[in-house]
């Protein structure tokens, strides 16, 4: 196994979001490293090197876990959640595809698109923090969301409430991931040479 600060990882920005899916890794050992993860992809999919791929940091999860984003190509990401779990290390992880959700880039909603938007102008705004004056990167301040108005967490995470919502009625609508057509679900998927993903 290689350690992490022996390994050279190369985290590349996905060159076309259009052709990328976005898969979570949960379930991680508290101890496991990128390298880790890595490892376990190219157990599945083949050397990343030259594959355009953008792996998370690895971030605190349930029960002492860890958790990790990973966004590539869809037919990498296919190949990927195939089994839907990934060995890493000694421990089998769960995955789930990301579901694709509509978001304003202008006022940050999930209900409509920048180009329909007549919400509050959020492009100078802080997405640590919520507030406008500085970037995220440089932030100090407590997390907080414009959103639903409430500190504690950063607009668009699992601890949003508006978040939350959207991505709940985006499962009810019944919106496949699979194929990412809407009007079935994705064990109701038909499409073929594409994998099954987890829900």
């Amino acid at each position: 196994m290689k350690d992490d600060k022996d390994v050279e990882i190369k985290t590349r920005k996905v060159g076309l979001e259009a052709d990328a899916e976005t898969i979570h890794i949960r379930g991680l050992d508290a101890v496991t490293g990128k390298a880790e993860v890595i490892e376990a992809l190219e157990e599945k999919i083949g050397s990343l090197k030259g594959k355009m791929y953008r792996l998370g940091d690895l971030r605190e999860s349930v029960m002492g876990t860890q958790a990790v984003t990973l966004t590539i190509n869809k037919d990498d990401a296919n190949k990927i959640s195939e089994d839907r779990e990934i060995r890493v290390g000694l421990v089998n992880c769960s995955m789930e595809r990301r579901i694709p959700m509509t978001r304003c880039l202008k006022c940050w909603a999930f209900d409509h698109l920048a180009v329909e938007c007549d919400g509050p102008d959020r492009t100078k705004t802080c997405f640590r923090c919520g507030n406008e004056g500085h970037a995220a990167k440089d932030c100090t301040n407590e997390e907080g969301c414009p959103i639903c108005k409430k500190p504690g967490h950063k607009a668009g995470t699992g601890k949003c409430g508006a978040f939350r919502r959207t991505l709940s009625t985006a499962r009810k609508n019944k919106c496949c991931s699979k194929c990412v057509k809407p009007g079935h679900a994705t064990k109701e998927c038909n499409e073929t040479g594409v994998q099954q993903p987890i829900h």
